[in-house]
């Protein structure tokens, strides 16, 4: 079975790929939306503007921690390798594995981020044209990282927390919640005004408990597909008993309860100040990583499971 630093792959891996999402995805709405039939009441209501604003003062920050989160993946994946100085035969000599595809995308990854960085130190009119074929494959690549972990680990069907395809799901919304956590916190740290920012962070809040919904949609379908809500239910077996208060205080009240509740009372009040944007943001990071320390340890329960009952 994996070591304790394939957790950590797995949340700087979601970490990196839903951050750079989120992004790209701020900058293209920009794009789409300079370019459509709605740009005067787009500026008329000061909507784009805001875009824009929130665009340069994140950008540049965003991508910073993405290629950090990027390599911090790449490092823990090394370091948790049997041989790890036998790491480069994964390039030299590729075969058709999910593993080996993983590895090189996460590589390529970190290289297109880094490019993509270096072009936003250039002049704006430099860098517009160079960029856009940069950006359509890093957030290509951004995708693939995500929705691989899920694949690599549902494909080993003999580990049956594993097995389920909503694992797929829960990695997927659970990045891009992370990816918008990152986001929240940059403009928290940042020196922007609430002001002039509000109409993208309601977006962004929206989009983040819709995540947060589908990601709690997605575990209920596991827990169902274990089992039931029974005591005897695998799931209750080796997600709850195997790790309490990771999954209750670090999962379901930090990563999903909380978050839920506060960005539905921003809904409703329109009013959020810096500091609980950071809050908000570490707390979904906090879920973000519980979520996956819960599924590893999970796969550690069943494994002593299936040893007691042969």
């Amino acid at each position: 079975m994996f070591g304790e630093l394939v957790t950590w792959y797995l949340f700087f891996g979601g970490l990196a790929g839903g951050s750079c999402l989120v992004c790209l995805g701020v900058r293209w709405y920009i794009d789409v939306a300079s370019s459509s039939g709605e740009e005067e009441k787009n500026r008329s209501e000061l909507v784009l503007w805001q875009w824009v604003r929130l665009h340069c003062r994140t950008y540049k920050a965003m991508l910073i921690i993405v290629l950090l989160a990027a390599i911090m993946g790449c490092i823990c994946l090394l370091g948790d390798l049997t041989r790890p100085q036998q790491a480069h035969l994964l390039f030299i000599q590729p075969t058709l594995s999910v593993l080996n595809l993983g590895a090189i995308v996460l590589v390529a990854f970190v290289v297109c981020v880094g490019v993509l960085l270096a072009l936003s130190l250039l002049p704006v009119r430099s860098r517009c044209q160079a960029c856009r074929v940069v950006e359509i494959f890093t957030g290509i690549l951004a995708a693939i990282v995500i929705v691989y972990t899920g694949v690599y680990l549902n494909s080993m069907w003999t580990v049956t927390p594993w097995s389920s395809p909503f694992l797929i799901a829960l990695f997927l919304f659970s990045s891009l919640s992370t990816g918008i956590a990152t986001m929240l916190v940059v403009i928290g740290l940042s020196d922007v005004s609430y002001l002039s920012v509000v109409k993208p962070l309601e977006r962004l809040l929206g989009v983040d408990v819709a995540c947060i919904v589908c990601e709690s949609v997605a575990l209920g379908a596991m827990w169902l597909q274990l089992g039931d809500f029974g005591e005897s239910s695998l799931f209750k077996l080796l997600f709850i008993d195997g790790a309490p208060l990771q999954f209750w205080v670090g999962l379901i009240v930090c990563g999903l309860l909380v978050p839920l509740a506060i960005e539905v009372a921003f809904a409703r009040r329109k009013r959020m100040r810096a500091w609980f944007l950071i809050i908000l943001g570490v707390l979904v990071l906090v879920g973000g990583f519980f979520l996956r320390f819960c599924v590893m340890n999970a796969a550690v329960e069943y494994k002593a499971l299936m040893l007691m009952v042969a």
